[in-house]
């Protein structure tokens, strides 16, 4: 009986090695965000994102979002400001807004605030579980603000 039973064991050993022996590497999903990796498991990609949240704009306006979904930071390029207000804003559900806290890369402090009266650059640290980040032009009086982010 002990034969026998070492005899399918042999048998079997193979078959279940080959089960879980992964594959070749695949390509990302569509969505880009996860990758099948050489031990099979499938992981989060860290996916950098650009995108021009303000282009040009001499108004009030919320602009474009920048996506925060699998991001741990972001930093926000400010250029055209003459007299007007730009308000950094998160999101989790897409549709509620909140100020948000950036670094003023500008200053050897690094201070951190909810808004920008002047061109820099601007640091999201921690982005936690926001989906989303915007630049809000909340006042303008003057200038052509442009606002481009990246997040990874």
């Amino acid at each position: 009986m002990k034969r026998a039973i070492t005899m399918a064991l042999m048998l079997l050993m193979p078959v279940a090695a080959m089960a879980c022996t992964p594959g070749p590497p695949k390509e990302p999903d569509p969505a880009g965000v996860s990758y099948p990796g050489p031990d099979g498991l499938v992981g989060a990609l860290n996916v950098s994102r650009e995108v021009t949240l303000q282009n040009a704009a001499v108004a009030t306006g919320n602009g474009t979002s920048l996506p925060m979904s699998g991001s741990d930071s972001a930093v926000l390029q400010v250029n055209g400001i003459t007299t007007a207000t730009i308000t950094f804003e998160g999101t989790v559900d897409g549709s509620n807004w909140v100020a948000v806290a950036m670094s003023d890369l500008n200053s050897t402090t690094r201070a951190r605030a909810t808004t920008a009266t002047a061109d820099g650059l601007y640091l999201l640290e921690s982005a936690g579980s926001l989906t989303l980040l915007r630049a809000r032009v909340s006042v303008w009086t003057a200038g052509t603000i442009t606002v481009k982010g990246s997040s990874n």
